[in-house]
This record gives structure tokens, sequence and C-alpha cells, in this order.
């Protein structure tokens, strides 16, 4: 039997590059689809279906620790929606400027992966309720560096490392599917659910539309990031409202 949840809320993805929204193929840079919406815009329109919370990532960040998108975030702020930002976040004094200029949560990955001591001082000074970490799995090992780099950890070995106990929030993009609108594994996720049970486990990469999402509810799941299939199948924003998905 999998663990009840009271609701699962999807967290629309707004991904960032050179000032543009786009949603790359399997974290490929070449292959990427570019939207014509600003930043703002985006959360404007996710802000009118209903969502409570946004998912913003850089991706040039990710990759090289560069355009940190600081100056969108008090324009976004002013449209009352929680924000989950991350991407090149490389120190606990650049956390705690993006928590001043109003974001909800900050995600953590590369720098949480190579060093031995940033996670635990982040979690000491903010608390781990608004740190996300990020593990994005490849061929069964975590990438950084906007995973342009695969390391030698598994996510077990990461997360133990890190230390399970200071961590509450854990988004694991599952780089095979990302952006591809390919399905969910949703075996990968129910396998790390069932070893991490207490962990809140934010699925990210490979929602296609109704069925992934429910399965992933299913097994409990309480939060899940949905990128591409909102801008290219705008059906499955009926499905997300009928379902209550909005958070």
């Amino acid at each position: 039997m999998y663990p009840m949840v009271l609701f699962m809320r999807v967290l629309p993805a707004i991904d960032l590059m050179n000032g543009d929204i786009v949603r790359l193929t399997q974290g490929d840079f070449s292959r990427k689809s570019r939207y014509s919406v600003s930043p703002v815009e985006a959360v404007q329109r996710w802000k009118e279906v209903g969502f409570s919370m946004v998912h913003i990532v850089s991706l040039d960040g990710a990759k090289d620790g560069t355009s940190l998108y600081q100056d969108i975030f008090p324009a976004i702020v002013r449209e009352g929606v929680d924000i989950q930002f991350g991407g090149g976040i490389r120190s606990v004094e650049q956390i705690g400027r993006y928590f001043e200029l109003g974001v909800r949560r900050v995600i953590v990955g590369t720098h949480a992966v190579s060093s031995d001591s940033f996670w635990g001082e982040a979690v000491e000074r903010f608390g781990s309720d608004r740190l996300v970490l990020a593990l994005d799995i490849k061929d069964g090992f975590v990438a950084t560096n906007g995973w342009a780099v695969t390391s030698d950890q598994t996510f077990g070995q990461a997360i133990e490392r890190i230390g399970i106990d200071l961590v509450k929030h854990v988004l694991v993009t599952d780089i095979r599917r990302d952006g591809g609108l390919s399905g969910i594994d949703v075996g990968f996720y129910r396998d790390l659910l069932e070893a991490y049970p207490g962990l809140n486990m934010i699925p990210a990469g490979g929602v296609t539309g109704a069925e992934d999402l429910e399965r992933l509810e299913e097994i409990g799941v309480r939060e899940v990031v949905v990128g591409k299939a909102l801008y290219e199948r705008p059906e499955i924003i009926d499905v997300i409202r009928r379902n209550n998905y909005l958070g």
C-alpha cells in the first residue's frame, strides 16, 4: 500500500537562459525550445490558472554560475505567487540574498554535492524547510554543472554523505525523460520514495499528461515539477484543475 497524501500540487517550470524561457531536452543545451513570453508574463499566466508556487531555474547559472536573474524577482514577488528558485547558487550568502528578494525556497545542487560542509551550513542558518536539494540523475549517477558533468555518486551515496537528517525537500530530475514528453518513469520515483519515505520527493522530467500525474499521486508524491507539457499540451491544465493539483 502506498502512503496517502492530502494533496499533490504541480509546480510550473520556468527555465531561463540568456533571459529567455526555454526547455531543454535531456539537459542538452543545443536541443532547446524557446518560448516568447517573459518570466513575469509566465508567472502572471500561471497565477491566473491558480498555481500557488512556480519553479524557476537559471540554466545559465546551473551551467557556469552566471546569470542569476536577481533583477526579475521584485516584479515576480509582487504577483503574490511563491517562488522556488535555483541554478548556480554557490554560497550561503547568495541563498540569503534570494530570501531577502522574496523567494520562498532555494534549490542547491552542484555545490551541495561537491562541498562537504555547504549544505550543513545552509541548513544551520536557514533551516531545512526553505532549502531544496537537487539531485539530477543520469545513468544512475548524480549529474552536476547544468548536467554537463556526471559524478561518481548515486542518489543514495549523495544524500547519505550530505546527511539525510538535514534534508527535507529533494528535487529529483530523471534526465533521460526531461523535456521529451515521453512520460514519467514512475518505478524510478517509487523506489526512491520507498527507500527514503521521510523526504518530500519532487519529481521533474517527463510529465506528459493526466496518467503521469495520477500515478505519481498514487505512490505518495506531494509535489511535481511540470514544464514542457504545460507549454505545448495545454489540455493538461484541465486535468490539473479537475484534480486540484494547484496547491
